[in-house]
Parts: structure tokens; C-alpha cells; sequence
């Protein structure tokens, strides 16, 4: 939380061109772009790809008209390539190769134009990035100068032995493990390969499936192989999961064309409860509504399903796989509706198109509404057109448009005010919010005085607004899930007894209660709020004198002094100098921020009803669940929670290098002779580790002790008086667990 609002910021330097930064967020956006259309699109050949990518940077380049002038001129070029060049290096996160090696390795070939230069950032970054990665490992192994003098000659001798782990290079480097992870990354396909093999002949698989179901029992195989052959402490199961699910997807889209009338199949499986294959089905779903023709037939006939007979195979099916989630309808629905937008200029303006569908709209809308026949293709149909053609009128909407269709559509969802109509209602306002990037208050403000009667109707203030405006606007702290009932049965007592013996036993009850204590202490923030919502300035002495005289000690024991003196407060609606007074002219925004604060105070004080003391309970009380007498002292010494660190160098610096640690062995980043962490010196704490697999670094001053911290060669700490302590990652890190611990 105290870092809450620093931003890291990357510096870069030695830029030939300026806003270069923002021309790369511009490639990065119409990369996206383009993986997209050929995730839609598997027929779409690469050189396809790459000219509409081009297209898509030369519309929205940041040097606009000059950006064809780059492209025309080899030197211009030259200088606008390396600054993209050195984005994509950052981002691959390659920094022991210069940006000058990788411009050269990429315009080595003097043949390739523009379009297959920007290829590679363009279409082809992750093969880019990955096998920057590999020269990365490998120059440490030959050399810089040696691939340097490869480039030079124009060609690179195929060696028939493998060149990685010949003679020559073994005697040359100097950490084996180097080698070792450069050729396991190489070869690592290969064994992929061979691990595929020899699944599909133990399995007794050879690719060619019966049916889907086949395919999937063949991923559960995969699946289990690599449960019995690897511990569970795998860090790279969600990426094996990814890759295993993209695997399934792409036998079911070379099965599912010779076999187009089992499609029912594969919507049953994707409709399963825990299968993730929803997630990658865009080409299945084109491919089968290329087999039912739905989509055409929404947009031919605005629609409407003359004959649903012609897809009763699809009804079938959905029919029967028909559960709570209604998973392929929505992905349908979604997916007509997606498509339907995409063409939508095809069709004219958002007004032209309102206006020549507007009858057909009403048509669909009440045909939707008394839609109870079992063609749920019809449902979906209706659905999809209908949030097209409601989100064509919330663009019209927000750009003001004032067209005579406008107010016909305002009248139509004035005078409806049957469920459907409030949720076209519901989306219009949503849409416009998206579409503007504003949250809702700020969309209430711009439409609070609109011509539209439904949305003034909708967002229109009562009378008393001070009070309204409070009530639904506020959001107050209140007890869910768990503590529902609790606080229910807690708020009935204290609105409605008036037995002083009731009120002792309830509070008793909060003594070894966490959730009664929280429930009783929050009923009392709702009580003080009346203090604003409505308006009212008299002190009702009855709790006063209770929490004063008759149940003090009670409260004292339960909650500790600050806590009656607290409750007091909340009945008294504070002093005149208090932050938490209420006022009537408070904004709803002060009034949140101080119900906030006291949320979190409650819950704090309601942590001493536990038997045993939590981090967020040590914020207030010590080991015997008692108020310590110096608070600055505590905080600065004996707390330590995430988002609210101690202020201590030697601490925030431990924190750092075990998560970078961390990071770097989730990522096989750490050779087994570097699994080290240093810290200054035995009498000094401050502690700091070589972040590149040991390789030394220059030499800095230790912000604690202004003694010298580095090394003179690889994994060799610089010898000095007292000496740095080496240890073990584990006990290292076990040791920053111990020291922040005391």
C-alpha cells in the first residue's frame, strides 16, 4: 500500500528518432491485431499476414505521412529499425546482447525488404525472442568475436558432428553447466518430440480418432503421464496445461472436417463443466456455423430462422447439453454478435442501419419475449441480433446523435417495461460507459439533464437528494457470507431490546466471538451514519450512558478502552474537530473514505476476540492480545506485513533479493555453483546476491555499513576485512524469514 503510487518508469537511451517508445506500442498493438485474425482465420497464408500488418503500422504510425518516407529511404530506415530493434531486445529481456548484434543479425541478408525486416516484430516475435535467448547462451560459450566473424564471411560451416559439445568448445569454456543449458535448449523439441512418440505407442494411439471423445481419453493420457513421471512441485503445470488443451484443439479441428456430422460431439465436450476448450474455440465455431449457416442466415434475414428445422441437429444438441451455464449458447451468441459488428459499416451508418431495422427490432423483441418453443437456435438468433443492433443505438447514443430514430427508440423502451426491456436498458448504459471509458458516476453527470425520458427516468434524483443520494450511493460496511446471519441476529437486539441483561450476555458472547465482535461494532458505524443521511444532530443518551456506566466494564474486557471510547464517539457523532465528524454538506466521497477508515478500525479491535493473535491482529495488539503502550515503537520494530513494510534498509533489501531469487530459480535461471546469497558481513545484515548466474558486478558501497560489496571473478566475493558471508538460498532465505520474524 505505500508503494501504492510508484510507477516504474524504463529508461532508454541513444534513441535515433524521437516518440520511438510510442511507435512500438503501435507494432505491439497491431501484432495483437494480427494473431487474432489468424487465430479467426487458419486458412490466411503468412505473406498475407505480414502485408496486412504492414498496412495497420502504416495508418497508425506515430510519424503518420513521414513513415513511407522511412520506408523509401535505406538510411531512414537504417536509424528507425534500431530504435524498434532495441524495444524488442528490452523485451525479450536479452540484455547480454547488444542491440548492434541483433540489428545485424536481423539485416544480415542484404535481399529481404522492408516488409520481412519488420516481420520479425511484427508477425514472428516469440520465434524472434526465442532465438535471441539461445544466442544469448551461446555467445557465452564461443564468443562474440567468433559469431561476429560467421556473419562476416556471409555463411556459417555445417558442421557434420555436433559443434555444441565438440572438443573445441568444452575446452574452452569455463562453467559446464553453461554448455549444458545451451544444448538442453536446443534439443529440448527433439525430446518433446520423442516423449509424443513414444506416448502415442504405448498409448496405442496413432492419430487417427474414432471420435472426439477419442482424442480427449488420448490428452488425459498425455495428462496422467506427465502426473506419474513429475513431482507436484512443477512450476510449469499452468503452461503444460495451455499447451496440452491447444494440442486437444488443434486434433479436434483436423478431425472435425471429415467427420462434420458428430460436431454435436464436440459442443457436448466444450459444454463440460471443468473443460477449458471453450477457451480456444473460435475455429471450431466458424467452422460449425459454416455447417449450419447461422450466422448468414442472422444477417440476411436481420434474425429471424425461417426454417429451424434445418439446424434441428443443433437444437438436438443443445437441448441435451442444456445446464445451468448455457456455456455454447452464450459462446454462440457472442460469437453472431462479434461478427454482426465487424460488418456493420458494411451496412451503413449506426443511424442508417437503426433506421431501415428499426421494425424489424420491435418484431424480434416481442417475438423473444413469447419465445416458447424448444429451437433454442431461435433464441440465439433473436439474441444476437437484438445486442447488435441495442449496441449500434448506444453509439448513436454517444455521439449525440439526433436523428428522428433516436426518439422513436426512446419511446419504445419508455413505454416497455416488461424484463427484457430493462436489460436492453441495462446494456445501452453499460455499452456507453465502455465505450467512453467513464465509470457510472461520471456517466450519470453527462446524461443526469439528457433529452432521452428512459435514461432521465432511470437516473432522475428524488426530492430530499441529500438523503436518496446517501442511501444509494453510499456503500456501507456490512457483514456478507458468514456474517450474514450474525449480523442480522445482532442488528434485531440492538434495534429492538431494551434489556440491559440481553445486551451483557451479547457482549460476552463477542469476547470469544470474532465474527459477533465484528457484527456488533459495524451495527454501530450504521447507527452513526444517521448522523448524515438523516440529517440529524441529537445524541441519543441511552447508548451514551450505557457504554459509560452499566456495560463499560463489559466492553473494556471484550474490546479493550479504546474500544468503548470508540463506541462513545460513534453515538456522539464525535467532536466538533474530529476528521470523523459527519456534516450534512459532506460529500459522498468523504463520507466513503471515513466509513472505510472505520471498517478497518472495527475489524482490527475485533481480532482480540480470537484465541490467538493474526498479522492483521498484531497491527493492535501484542502477544497477549493487549494494547502496547507505544505505538510508534511497535510499528517501526515489530511489524512487518505485506504492503506495509518496515521502513528498515536491511529488511526491504531482503525482501527484494528473496523475490528476485525466487523468480529466477522458478525460471532455471541459477546455475547449482551460484545458489548463493551474500550478505555484508557477519556484524552488518544487509544482504544482496549476483543476479547474473553469478557472473560479478561492479563494485558498490553497502548503504548500511559504507564498506565495499562486489566480486573479482565469477561467483568470487572481493576479499576484505570483514569478509561477505556466503550461504546456501535456503538458508539464506531462511535466515531473512528469521531476522524479519524477531
Amino acid at each position: 500500500m505505500m508503494n501504492r503510487y510508484v510507477i516504474e518508469i524504463p529508461l532508454f537511451f541513444n534513441f535515433r528518432f524521437p516518440c520511438a517508445t510510442t511507435e512500438y506500442g503501435i507494432i505491439r498493438q497491431s501484432r495483437d491485431t494480427t494473431m487474432k485474425r489468424s487465430l479467426d482465420d487458419e486458412r490466411i497464408q503468412s505473406d498475407e499476414l505480414a502485408n496486412q500488418a504492414m498496412k495497420q503500422l502504416t495508418d497508425k504510425s506515430i510519424y503518420k505521412e513521414n513513415i513511407k518516407l522511412i520506408f523509401n529511404n535505406s538510411d531512414l530506415f537504417t536509424h528507425y529499425y534500431h530504435d524498434q530493434v532495441a524495444l524488442a531486445h528490452d523485451e525479450a529481456k536479452v540484455y547480454q546482447l547488444p542491440t548492434s548484434f541483433v540489428q545485424r543479425l536481423l539485416t544480415l541478408n542484404p535481399t529481404r525488404s522492408i516488409t520481412n525486416h519488420l516481420q520479425h516484430l511484427l508477425i514472428d516475435h516469440v520465434e524472434l525472442f526465442e532465438i535471441l535467448r539461445i544466442f544469448e547462451i551461446s555467445m557465452q560459450l564461443v564468443g562474440e568475436e567468433t559469431v561476429i566473424n560467421a556473419f562476416n564471411k556471409q555463411s556459417i560451416q555445417n558442421y557434420t558432428s555436433d559443434h555444441l559439445v565438440s572438443s573445441t568448445i568444452i575446452s574452452r569454456i569455463d562453467n559446464i553447466e553453461q554448455l549444458i543449458n545451451c544444448y538442453n535448449r536446443v534439443i529440448q523439441t527433439e525430446h518433446a518430440s520423442n516423449f509424443f512418440e513414444n506416448a502415442c505407442s504405448l498409448g496405442g494411439f496413432n492419430a487417427a480418432f474414432e471420435n472426439c471423445n477419442a482424442i480427449h481419453e488420448f490428452i488425459e493420457y498425455l495428462r496422467n503421464l506427465f502426473v506419474d513421471s513429475e513431482s507436484t512441485t512443477d512450476n510449469v503445470l499452468p503452461h503444460r496445461q495451455r499447451t496440452l488443451l491447444e494440442l486437444e484443439m488443434e486434433f479436434l479441428k483436423t478431425w472435425l472436417p471429415d467427420n462434420s456430422e458428430q460436431y454435436p460431439e464436440v459442443l457436448a465436450l466444450f459444454s463440460k463443466p471443468k473443460n477449458d476448450l471453450w477457451q480456444y474455440s473460435a475455429k471450431i465455431l466458424s467452422f460449425i456455423d459454416q455447417e449450419v449457416e447461422l450466422f448468414s442466415t442472422v444477417l440476411s434475414k436481420n434474425g429471424q430462422l425461417e426454417d429451424p428445422d434445418k439446424i434441428e441437429l443443433l437444437d438436438e444438441c443443445l437441448n441435451n447439453i442444456n445446464g445451468d451455464t448455457y456455456k455454447i449458447e452464450r459462446l454462440l451468441v457472442n460469437r453472431i454478435h462479434m461478427q454482426l459488428m465487424l460488418r456493420a459499416s458494411e451496412q451503413g451508418t449506426p443511424e442508417q442501419i437503426l433506421t431501415d431495422n428499426y421494425t424489424q427490432f420491435e418484431e424480434n423483441v416481442r417475438q423473444l419475449q413469447d419465445e416458447q418453443s424448444n429451437h433454442s437456435s431461435i433464441s440465439i438468433s433473436l439474441i444476437a441480433w437484438i445486442k447488435y443492433y441495442i449496441e449500434l443505438y448506444a453509439v448513436a447514443l454517444k455521439n449525440q446523435c439526433s436523428e428522428a430514430i433516436m426518439g422513436t427508440i426512446d419511446q419504445f423502451l419508455t413505454r416497455d417495461e416488461l424484463p427484457l426491456s430493462l436489460t436492453l436498458k441495462l446494456f445501452v448504459i453499460k455499452q456507453i460507459c465502455e465505450l467512453s471509458s467513464v465509470k457510472f458516476d461520471a456517466f450519470c453527470e453527462k446524461f443526469s439533464n439528457s433529452a432521452v425520458v428512459w435514461l432521465r427516468t432511470i437516473l432522475e434524483k428524488p426530492q430530499d437528494q441529500q438523503s436518496n443520494q446517501a442511501q444509494h450511493n453510499l456503500i456501507l460496511p456490512t457483514p456478507l457470507f458468514v456474517g450474514e446471519d450474525e449480523f442480522k441476529r445482532i442488528s434485531d437486539i440492538l434495534s429492538y431490546s431494551n434489556d440491559i441483561e440481553h445486551l451483557r450476555q451479547l457482549i460476552t458472547n463477542c469476547t470469544t466471538n470474532q465474527t459477533s465482535s465484528y457484527c456488533f461494532l459495524v451495527w454501530f458505524i450504521h447507527y452513526y451514519l444517521r448522523f448524515y443521511t438523516k440529517n440529524a444532530t441529537s445524541i441519543d443518551e441511552k447508548w451514551v450512558r450505557l457504554f459509560t456506566h452499566e456495560l463499560n466494564q463489559h466492553i473494556c474486557k471484550c474490546f479493550d478502552v479504546i474500544s468503548s471510547k470508540l463506541l462513545i464517539s460513534l453515538c456522539k457523532n464525535f467532536s466538533n474537530t474530529s476528521y470523523f465528524r459527519l456534516q450534512p454538506n459532506m460529500d459522498i466521497k468523504e463520507v466513503h473514505q471515513r466509513l472505510v477508515v472505520l471498517n478497518i478500525a472495527v475489524y482490527l479491535l475485533s481480532c482480540k476476540s480470537l484465541n490467538y493473535i493474526t498479522y492483521v491482529g498484531s497491527l493492535l495488539f501484542d502477544d497477549k492480545r493487549q494494547m502496547p503502550n507505544n505505538y510508534t515503537e511497535r510499528l517501526q520494530s515489530s511489524i512487518c506485513l505485506p504492503g506495509l513494510l518496515s521502513s528498515d534498509i536491511a529488511i526491504t533489501k531482503m525482501l527484494y533479493v528473496r523475490t528476485q531469487v525466487k523468480e529466477r530459480l522458478d525460471r532455471s535461471e541459477i546455475v547449482p555453483d551460484a545458489m548463493f546469497i551474500y550478505k555484508c558481513s557477519d556484524a552488518c545484515p544487509y544482504m544482496f546476491h549476483f543476479e547474473g548466474c553469478g557472473r560479478p558486478y561492479e563494485l558498490i558501497k553497502c548503504p548500511m555499513c559504507k564498506t565495499d560489496i562486489g566480486a573479482t571473478s565469477y561467483n568470487k566475493p572481493i576479499i576484505r576485512i570483514p569478509p561477505h558471508t556466503q550461504m546456501p538460498i535456503e538458508a539464506g532465505f531462511q535466515f531473512i524469514a528469521d531476522y524479519i520474524k524477531t
